[in-house]
Protein backbone atom coordinates (compact mmCIF):
# COMPACT_ATOMS: atom_id res chain seq x y z
CA UNK A 1 0.00 0.00 0.00
CA UNK A 2 1.11 3.54 -0.82
CA UNK A 3 1.31 5.48 2.14
CA UNK A 4 -0.74 8.15 1.07
CA UNK A 5 -1.57 9.97 4.43
CA UNK A 6 1.84 10.72 5.72
CA UNK A 7 2.36 12.46 2.33
CA UNK A 8 -1.18 14.76 2.14
CA UNK A 9 -0.85 15.91 5.38
CA UNK A 10 2.79 17.00 5.47
CA UNK A 11 2.28 20.30 4.71
CA UNK A 12 0.77 20.66 8.39
CA UNK A 13 4.85 20.11 9.35
CA UNK A 14 5.99 23.58 7.55
CA UNK A 15 6.59 26.72 8.82
CA UNK A 16 3.73 29.08 9.46
CA UNK A 17 3.03 32.15 8.55
CA UNK A 18 1.18 35.77 9.53
CA UNK A 19 -0.46 37.87 7.59
CA UNK A 20 1.26 41.22 9.37
CA UNK A 21 -2.07 43.40 8.42
CA UNK A 22 -3.66 46.46 10.22
CA UNK A 23 -7.08 45.81 8.89
CA UNK A 24 -9.65 45.85 11.90
CA UNK A 25 -12.30 44.13 9.95
CA UNK A 26 -16.25 45.30 10.55
CA UNK A 27 -18.51 43.27 12.27
CA UNK A 28 -19.76 41.17 9.39
CA UNK A 29 -16.71 40.87 7.69
CA UNK A 30 -15.92 39.25 10.85
CA UNK A 31 -18.87 37.40 11.28
CA UNK A 32 -18.34 35.55 7.84
CA UNK A 33 -14.85 35.29 8.26
CA UNK A 34 -15.13 32.76 11.17
CA UNK A 35 -18.18 31.30 9.35
CA UNK A 36 -15.93 30.29 6.66
CA UNK A 37 -13.31 29.02 9.27
CA UNK A 38 -15.92 26.97 11.24
CA UNK A 39 -17.05 24.82 7.98
CA UNK A 40 -13.49 24.58 6.31
CA UNK A 41 -12.91 22.77 9.71
CA UNK A 42 -15.25 20.23 8.60
CA UNK A 43 -14.72 19.99 5.40
CA UNK A 44 -11.07 19.48 6.34
CA UNK A 45 -12.21 16.92 8.96
CA UNK A 46 -14.01 15.00 5.96
CA UNK A 47 -11.20 15.42 3.53
CA UNK A 48 -8.60 13.43 6.02
CA UNK A 49 -11.38 11.15 7.29
CA UNK A 50 -11.55 10.01 3.28
CA UNK A 51 -7.51 9.78 2.75
CA UNK A 52 -7.47 7.60 5.89
CA UNK A 53 -10.04 5.68 3.37
CA UNK A 54 -8.09 6.05 0.30
CA UNK A 55 -5.14 4.10 2.57
CA UNK A 56 -6.50 1.71 4.34
CA UNK A 57 -8.05 0.14 1.23
CA UNK A 58 -9.05 -2.56 0.97
CA UNK A 59 -9.94 -2.64 4.15
CA UNK A 60 -11.45 0.59 6.12
CA UNK A 61 -10.23 2.86 8.75
CA UNK A 62 -11.07 2.11 12.54
CA UNK A 63 -15.02 2.62 13.15
CA UNK A 64 -15.36 2.43 9.60
CA UNK A 65 -16.77 -0.04 6.80
CA UNK A 66 -15.60 -0.59 3.44
CA UNK A 67 -17.23 -2.64 0.64
CA UNK A 68 -14.54 -3.29 -1.90
CA UNK A 69 -17.18 -4.95 -4.18
CA UNK A 70 -19.51 -2.03 -4.57
CA UNK A 71 -17.28 1.01 -3.18
CA UNK A 72 -19.88 1.48 -0.01
CA UNK A 73 -18.62 2.74 2.93
CA UNK A 74 -19.28 4.44 5.94
CA UNK A 75 -16.49 6.45 8.68
CA UNK A 76 -17.65 7.47 12.12
CA UNK A 77 -15.97 11.13 13.01
CA UNK A 78 -16.80 14.01 15.64
CA UNK A 79 -18.96 16.02 13.53
CA UNK A 80 -20.71 12.90 12.91
CA UNK A 81 -21.50 10.25 10.06
CA UNK A 82 -19.85 10.33 6.75
CA UNK A 83 -21.07 8.29 3.90
CA UNK A 84 -20.50 7.57 0.01
CA UNK A 85 -19.07 5.47 -2.19
CA UNK A 86 -15.67 4.85 -3.47
CA UNK A 87 -15.74 4.39 -7.93
CA UNK A 88 -12.57 4.02 -9.73
CA UNK A 89 -11.50 3.01 -13.56
CA UNK A 90 -8.51 1.44 -12.46
CA UNK A 91 -8.12 -1.18 -10.03
CA UNK A 92 -7.23 0.02 -7.20
CA UNK A 93 -7.73 -2.91 -4.33
CA UNK A 94 -4.35 -2.11 -3.49
CA UNK A 95 -3.99 1.51 -3.83
CA UNK A 96 -4.08 4.16 -5.79
CA UNK A 97 -0.92 3.17 -8.23
CA UNK A 98 1.26 5.76 -10.42
CA UNK A 99 -0.94 6.86 -13.34
CA UNK A 100 -4.14 5.83 -11.48
CA UNK A 101 -7.35 7.75 -9.63
CA UNK A 102 -10.36 7.46 -7.52
CA UNK A 103 -13.47 9.35 -6.53
CA UNK A 104 -15.29 9.34 -3.10
CA UNK A 105 -18.58 10.85 -2.98
CA UNK A 106 -19.35 11.61 0.66
CA UNK A 107 -22.65 12.87 2.86
CA UNK A 108 -21.86 14.33 6.30
CA UNK A 109 -24.53 13.84 8.45
CA UNK A 110 -23.44 15.30 11.22
CA UNK A 111 -24.50 16.41 14.74
CA UNK A 112 -22.78 13.81 17.53
CA UNK A 113 -23.80 14.79 21.52
CA UNK A 114 -21.76 17.45 22.03
CA UNK A 115 -20.41 18.99 18.57
CA UNK A 116 -22.60 21.49 16.49
CA UNK A 117 -24.43 19.50 13.84
CA UNK A 118 -22.61 19.67 10.41
CA UNK A 119 -24.53 18.32 7.15
CA UNK A 120 -23.08 18.47 3.67
CA UNK A 121 -21.87 16.30 0.65
CA UNK A 122 -19.50 16.75 -2.26
CA UNK A 123 -16.76 14.58 -3.92
CA UNK A 124 -13.21 14.12 -3.71
CA UNK A 125 -11.00 12.96 -6.67
CA UNK A 126 -7.24 11.64 -5.85
CA UNK A 127 -4.98 10.81 -8.69
CA UNK A 128 -1.53 10.02 -8.77
CA UNK A 129 0.36 11.24 -11.79
CA UNK A 130 4.28 10.32 -9.88
CA UNK A 131 5.45 8.08 -7.16
CA UNK A 132 5.78 11.39 -5.26
CA UNK A 133 3.28 13.53 -6.36
CA UNK A 134 -1.23 13.43 -5.69
CA UNK A 135 -3.79 15.50 -7.40
CA UNK A 136 -6.78 16.32 -5.65
CA UNK A 137 -10.01 17.94 -6.87
CA UNK A 138 -13.42 18.11 -5.43
CA UNK A 139 -16.12 20.09 -5.11
CA UNK A 140 -19.37 20.60 -2.56
CA UNK A 141 -21.47 22.15 0.31
CA UNK A 142 -20.56 22.41 4.27
CA UNK A 143 -23.83 23.38 6.68
CA UNK A 144 -23.30 24.17 10.66
CA UNK A 145 -26.40 25.99 11.51
CA UNK A 146 -26.69 28.98 9.63
CA UNK A 147 -23.04 28.99 7.96
CA UNK A 148 -23.27 27.93 4.65
CA UNK A 149 -20.53 27.10 2.97
CA UNK A 150 -20.36 26.06 -0.67
CA UNK A 151 -16.75 25.20 -2.81
CA UNK A 152 -15.87 24.68 -6.39
CA UNK A 153 -12.96 24.30 -7.96
CA UNK A 154 -10.69 22.62 -5.26
CA UNK A 155 -7.22 21.71 -6.95
CA UNK A 156 -4.44 20.67 -4.96
CA UNK A 157 -1.22 19.43 -5.92
CA UNK A 158 1.01 17.43 -2.72
CA UNK A 159 4.47 16.44 -2.87
CA UNK A 160 6.70 15.43 0.21
CA UNK A 161 8.94 18.49 -0.90
CA UNK A 162 6.25 21.31 -0.63
CA UNK A 163 3.42 20.10 0.69
CA UNK A 164 -0.18 20.83 0.03
CA UNK A 165 -0.67 23.77 -2.66
CA UNK A 166 -3.82 24.77 -4.50
CA UNK A 167 -6.80 27.15 -4.22
CA UNK A 168 -10.32 26.65 -3.13
CA UNK A 169 -13.14 29.11 -4.52
CA UNK A 170 -15.78 29.04 -2.31
CA UNK A 171 -19.48 31.07 -1.48
CA UNK A 172 -20.67 31.95 2.46
CA UNK A 173 -23.71 32.42 3.05
CA UNK A 174 -25.20 33.55 6.96
CA UNK A 175 -27.27 36.27 8.41
CA UNK A 176 -24.28 38.81 7.48
CA UNK A 177 -24.35 38.22 4.07
CA UNK A 178 -22.92 36.66 1.54
CA UNK A 179 -19.23 36.38 0.93
CA UNK A 180 -17.10 34.99 -2.11
CA UNK A 181 -13.56 34.95 -2.42
CA UNK A 182 -10.56 32.02 -2.96
CA UNK A 183 -8.40 30.15 -0.44
CA UNK A 184 -4.85 29.61 -1.03
CA UNK A 185 -2.73 27.30 0.31
CA UNK A 186 0.73 27.46 -0.07
CA UNK A 187 2.43 24.50 2.42
CA UNK A 188 2.00 26.54 5.66
CA UNK A 189 0.05 26.12 8.62
CA UNK A 190 -2.79 29.13 6.80
CA UNK A 191 -5.07 29.64 4.16
CA UNK A 192 -4.98 32.87 3.01
CA UNK A 193 -8.44 33.81 1.78
CA UNK A 194 -9.41 37.00 -0.23
CA UNK A 195 -13.05 37.52 0.02
CA UNK A 196 -15.54 40.05 -1.62
CA UNK A 197 -18.75 41.26 0.46
CA UNK A 198 -20.87 44.17 -0.81
CA UNK A 199 -18.87 45.27 -3.19
CA UNK A 200 -15.34 45.51 -0.89
CA UNK A 201 -12.67 42.83 -0.75
CA UNK A 202 -10.60 42.08 1.96
CA UNK A 203 -7.52 39.40 3.41
CA UNK A 204 -7.74 37.40 6.25
CA UNK A 205 -6.16 34.19 7.01
CA UNK A 206 -6.98 30.46 8.93
CA UNK A 207 -4.85 28.43 11.01
CA UNK A 208 -4.95 25.08 9.54
CA UNK A 209 -4.47 23.74 13.05
CA UNK A 210 -6.45 25.92 15.11
CA UNK A 211 -9.05 27.28 12.32
CA UNK A 212 -8.67 30.55 13.99
CA UNK A 213 -9.27 33.51 11.63
CA UNK A 214 -6.74 36.51 11.74
CA UNK A 215 -6.22 39.39 9.64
Amino acid sequence: MKRILPLLLSALALASCGSGDSFTPTPEQQALADCTAIDLEHLGLVYGEILDLFEAIPGAPAGGTYDIVDGDYTLTTSAGGIVGVVSSSDTISDGIDVGESATATWALNGGLAGVPAATGEGSFTIARPSSTTFNVSGNGEVIDGTCDFTFTNLSFTVTSAAGLQGTVLFTVEAPAGTLTGTMTFNGSDFARVVAELDGITYTFYINLVTYEVSF
